[in-house]
């Protein structure tokens, strides 16, 4: 008996971590709900140093320029955004929102973390 609840108890753990997809599509989705609100630490913290490092007054600086600009019909569209398909290959991985067509946006794995390289 004991068995059996230690190997449920294993199973049930095993389940609850989260697959490189859902990591994926948590990155997308917590940088273009963070950019909707306007929490440009967070966004920023998602995407890759080179892309960081593109903008001229710094990231947080940058993206707050773009933040600023959006209506706030743009702003509620972007919070509610959701990722509908993963595609993972090695280090790189493309996602597609939902209601997308067209190009994915690209992640690469940094460390263990998928970040984003376009916006």
């Amino acid at each position: 008996m004991r068995i059996a609840l230690l190997v449920l108890a294993a199973l049930a753990l095993a389940g609850c971590a989260p697959s490189e997809r859902d990591r994926v599509g948590e990155s997308v989705e917590t940088f273009l709900h963070a950019f909707a609100r306007g929490d440009t630490k967070t966004a920023c913290a998602r995407l890759v140093p080179e892309v960081r490092k593109a903008f001229k007054e710094g990231c947080e600086a940058g993206l707050k320029k773009e933040t600023d600009a959006l209506s706030a019909s743009e702003r509620e569209r972007l919070s509610e955004l959701d990722v509908r398909d993963v595609r993972i290959k090695g280090d790189r991985a493309n996602a597609w929102l939902e209601s997308q067509g067209g190009k994915p946006g690209t992640l690469r794995r940094i460390d263990g973390e998928w970040l984003i390289e376009n916006r």
